[in-house]
């Protein structure tokens, strides 16, 4: 059966190979997207508010995207490497997902309560500092990912 063993060998590698593709580009996407969160700020500031909320929404698709590719095809492999730290365990990444929608579900709905009518600048300024406070869990998520998670798996894949 030699020939079905480097059949094997060979979808194995084409596997590898096509994660370790999709984890570059998952990696190449945190700027796009932390700069999609300043977008909505902006709109915010400029008192456009379906602006901000087409923003806020399209950022939420992606992310939802990008958290399912890691959580689907990632973590799954991740889970099988040895010696991962306490603080970079798989289910850590999950459960910042997890924080992550929840706090993007708040704002789109305190985002869709707001009007013209009844936007003050006082509730513009109090959304925008959300947002600042949403965009620091995205970026520290981002560099668990960048120094615990993708790191690991490069080397495993590698």
């Amino acid at each position: 059966m030699p020939g079905s063993y480097v059949a094997y060998s060979r979808i194995a590698m084409e596997k590898t190979g096509s994660i370790l593709k999709e984890l570059e580009s998952v990696v190449s996407e945190h700027p796009t997207l932390i700069s999609r969160i300043l977008r909505v700020s902006e709109n915010l500031v400029r008192h456009d508010l379906s602006g901000a909320l087409g923003q806020l929404e399209g950022f939420r698709r992606a992310i939802r995207r990008h958290a399912d590719i890691e959580e689907d095809l990632f973590l799954p492999v991740y889970r099988d490497l040895d010696n991962i730290p306490r603080t970079g365990r798989a289910e850590f990444f999950v459960d910042e997902h997890r924080r992550i929608d929840s706090t993007l579900d708040s704002l789109v709905i305190e985002l869709q309560g707001l009007s013209s009518e009844t936007a003050t600048d006082a509730g513009i300024v109090s959304l925008v500092e959300q947002l600042g406070r949403f965009r620091n869990l995205i970026d520290h998520h981002f560099r668990r990912e960048e120094m615990t998670l993708y790191p690991r798996l490069r080397e495993a894949l590698e």
